[in-house]
């Protein structure tokens, strides 16, 4: 979408709209505040338990050959499924003999030490946040598409503790080598990480307050979005669906758009926390329709700060989660409170 709202951070930095009524109309500004309310717990609700971590391969081994040291003899990861809690298989690579240079001419093919590597099966629109964490050592994490030519299929790399985001163009699996820095004895113990967003459009069932559902790509498929449960989506590739500018908007906001919709109440407020996951910049929009595109938005704000809006209806709204730059999505969650009229 291309422009799309003005900042409606106020004094207290929330800010509650009525449908049409702008700047200066309606109640003083300091009687409109509502007492902002954390949706930290909300966002941090416990998912569903994790699976087994590993899957079992019943190929023997060469003697002397560990699972893990080569790419051809890989752990197996199992998949999670989306709307569980990360998945963490920990190791030391003191006990692995690999030493693989993954890509001539990219970062990781400086990474001389030790390796430990894991398969993971993935199927097209599959998203992951993956993250290594060293205990010890220095270390990197890299993966590749193809184990036969990994110097032409590197697909990440990234030093630890710094998460990386895949999106999977195709069936099949991706190999993920934990590397240490260093010389080829150099090594380090470690944690990986693997969390699963869902795909767009894609719909799973969750546990009790922490519902999981992506957005939908078209206004007119929005899924619902349930206060007191999380939603979580992925926007990237996401049809843009929205592209007229809002009257009087300030924000320019032509990335994907995925929507959901919100039954209202007259009279309650509702507060909205968008937690893109550093994939993307962007925020939240109220629209009282599909058919209002075009039209001044009922509220809005950056992803750095709550929407706060009190219903004057009974009904239901569309929310959109938008992308302020232009082709780029990606992996989000998001919370809604809704605060009953007095």
């Amino acid at each position: 979408m291309s422009t799309k709202g003005r900042s409606l951070v106020a004094m207290t930095g929330l800010l509650v709209l009525l449908a049409g009524c702008g700047k200066g109309c309606g109640k003083k500004a300091e009687e409109q505040a509502v007492a902002p309310v954390s949706l930290a717990a909300l966002a941090a609700a416990p998912l569903a338990a994790a699976g087994p971590a590993l899957r079992d391969d019943p190929a023997p081994l060469p003697e002397g050959i560990k699972r893990g040291d080569t790419c051809t003899l890989p752990l197996w990861l199992s998949t999670p499924a989306v709307g569980a809690a990360p998945t963490v298989v920990s190791g030391d690579l003191a006990g692995f003999a690999g030493d693989f240079l993954p890509a001539e001419g990219s970062g990781a093919s400086s990474w001389g030490g030790r390796d430990a590597f894991y398969r993971l099966d993935l199927q097209a629109g599959d998203t992951y946040r993956i993250t290594l964490r060293a205990k010890s050592g220095t270390l990197g994490l890299f993966g590749v598409r193809n184990c036969a030519t990994p110097e032409k299929s590197l697909v990440l790399q990234e030093t630890d503790g710094k998460p990386v985001f895949y999106t999977a163009t195709e069936d099949g699996p991706i190999w993920l080598g934990v590397d240490a820095r260093g010389d080829y004895s150099a090594a380090g113990s470690f944690e990986l990480e693997l969390f699963r967003l869902a795909s767009s459009g894609a719909v799973a069932a969750g546990p009790a307050g922490a519902g999981v559902a992506g957005g939908g790509d078209l206004c007119d498929k929005a899924p619902l979005l349930v206060p007191g449960k999380r939603m979580m989506g992925n926007s990237k590739g996401a049809t843009t669906q929205v592209t007229e500018p809002f009257k009087g908007s300030g924000l320019s906001w032509a990335g994907p758009d995925h929507f959901f919709s919100l039954a209202v109440k007259k009279g309650a407020t509702y507060q909205l926390e968008l937690d893109t996951m550093g994939q993307f910049a962007g925020g939240l929009y109220l629209l009282a329709d599909c058919g209002q595109v075009a039209s001044v938005a009922l509220a809005e704000t950056a992803a750095s700060s709550p929407l706060v809006w009190t219903s004057d209806r009974d009904g239901t709204v569309v929310v959109g989660v938008d992308s302020s730059e232009r082709g780029v999505g990606g992996g989000y969650q998001l919370a809604v409170l809704e605060r009953p009229a007095k």
